[in-house]
């Protein structure tokens, strides 16, 4: 008996057809669960999640289906491109559901090219049955492939850009079809996550790396394939929106107009300062308590907001803890008067030309008077803040574990360690692998992936969103599996 499960559990890696079956039933059994968690959505029929980005990605195919026109374009159409043929044949309802279905799949074929690539790089069997399996069972991705957010679909073609380069890397395949199709899908996944751009610029690098120490000679061939499919696609879509603005943008708007529009980005890039936390719509983030009145702020925080809101640290010689309460008043003010149509845009602007000006003003005291605060102090607890979470903040919808029932609270229990296993194996991996990435450049490639997504989100854009983290957690696996089974190989000797 232990033989055959032994056997259907560890068959060759080879067997694809097998493995592809395997990763749908893990992933499919985890999706149908998820699926649970909604209560309501904002799209009628829509089986999934929606968020306040959605509309973003969504409304821009509906305008161009129905006027020919891509508007607004605030987003890149990389998600837009995939919800397109859909959009055409179906209601928004149902072609949401089917892009939910293809993320599905997509995040299931994305396993077996993942545990490839480990195999690839260690030239272990072992640990491809480890990243399967480990990836296979993981929810931290999975929470997103029923949501109509680009973290699925990115994730999934980061892996197929990553195995096709692994190919290359390793010497596995010289073709520049693979290269190709490598460059395709990392054109891809730029186009769903416009920050990951920077890289367009390193991995051609590591490429030109690689031809001159297994060659000798430096050719910009190579890395040419890799990046003419996004030279290609950004460049038209670089000049459709000159055509239409006059302007020179090859990527995207880094916040939205309607955050740029009003009040909100001045708040957000002066609580960014001292690295407080903006969330919008938490009740007890820093950002809710400008936008919230007194009375309807939650809890204890409405009594003692000065304690518990505002570190003494944040405050110098521009403003104080009455200042802010004085920007609360403008902002609330600005807010009644926005929610008013018949007032004149004139008295809207006046107020928002305050909070524009007070917001500037205090984020550049803490600047130049408390410069750690700002560029050591501030990006580190954003840091700490992407990281260092449960791992399954999102897996109940966001309830509270109090209210969660005996069994949700041993599953949660359960997916937060594997996410920290996952968190501090995947480190120790780093560190070991960190000298023989210099030799290794596949390793090296993936190493960049995960420290330019620790780095870049939370300590250089302020961004410290879990989900931001998503497409760089496969390759975690990869150096927590590493680590894994380099101390069994320590243990065992």
């Amino acid at each position: 008996m232990k033989g055959q499960v032994s056997k259907f559990l560890f068959r060759e890696p080879s067997q694809w057809q097998f493995w592809l079956l395997f990763a749908f039933f893990c992933k499919a059994s985890i999706f149908i669960l998820l699926l649970c968690r909604h209560e309501y959505s904002s799209i009628p029929g829509f089986w999934g999640l929606t968020s306040g980005d959605t509309p973003t990605y969504l409304e821009p195919i509906d305008n161009f289906i129905k006027q020919g026109n891509y508007s607004p374009d605030i987003r890149m159409p990389g998600y837009g491109i995939l919800y397109m043929p859909f959009a055409f044949f179906f209601s928004q309802p149902v072609a949401c559901n089917i892009v939910i279905i293809l993320q599905l799949i997509l995040s299931a074929v994305s396993v077996y090219p993942l545990a490839l690539i480990a195999k690839m790089i260690f030239k272990s069997t072992n640990i491809f049955y480890l990243v399967l399996y480990i990836y296979c069972i993981s929810t931290y991705t999975n929470m997103y492939d029923d949501a109509l957010l680009t973290e699925s679909f990115a994730t999934a073609f980061l892996i197929f850009s990553m195995y096709y380069l692994a190919q290359f890397l390793t010497g596995a395949s010289a073709s520049n079809r693979k290269l190709f199709l490598s460059g395709l899908f990392f054109t891809e996944t730029i186009f769903l996550r416009p920050a990951f751009a920077p890289l367009i610029i390193i991995v051609p690098a590591i490429i030109m790396i690689y031809m001159y120490t297994t060659q000798k000679k430096i050719t910009i061939i190579k890395p040419l394939v890799f990046i003419v499919s996004f030279i290609i696609a950004d460049g038209t879509w670089t000049l459709s929106r000159y055509e239409k603005h006059h302007e020179i943008n090859p990527l995207t708007v880094h916040w939205l107009p309607s955050f740029e529009n009003s009040h909100i980005l001045s708040l957000i890039t002066l609580i960014q300062a001292w690295g407080g936390d903006w969330t919008m719509g938490a009740s007890d983030s820093q950002y809710n308590w400008f936008v919230m009145k007194e009375d309807s702020i939650a809890g204890k925080q409405a009594s003692a907001s000065k304690n518990n809101i505002f570190p003494d640290q944040i405050y110098t010689s521009k403003f104080n803890y009455d200042s802010l309460l004085v920007l609360r008043n403008n902002v609330q003010q600005y807010i009644t008067l926005s929610d008013d149509s018949k007032l004149s845009q004139l008295k809207k602007e006046v107020v928002l030309n305050r909070i524009r000006e007070a917001s500037s003003r205090y984020s550049n005291s803490v600047k130049a008077e408390n410069p750690f605060l700002y560029y050591v102090k501030a990006p580190l607890t954003y840091l700490r803040r992407f990281i260092a979470n449960s791992g399954t903040y999102n897996l109940f919808n966001n309830v509270p574990l109090h209210s969660l029932n005996y069994f949700q609270i041993f599953v949660k229990i359960i997916y937060s360690l594997f996410y920290w296993m996952i968190l501090l194996f995947g480190t120790a991996g780093i560190i070991i692998l960190a000298k023989t990435s210099f030799q290794n450049l596949s390793i090296a490639t993936l190493l960049v992936i995960i420290l330019y997504t620790v780095i870049a989100y939370p300590m250089i854009f302020r961004q410290p969103e879990f989900r931001y983290l998503i497409p760089a957690y496969p390759f975690m696996v990869i150096f927590a599996t590493y680590a894994i089974s380099n101390i069994k190989r320590h243990s065992s000797n």
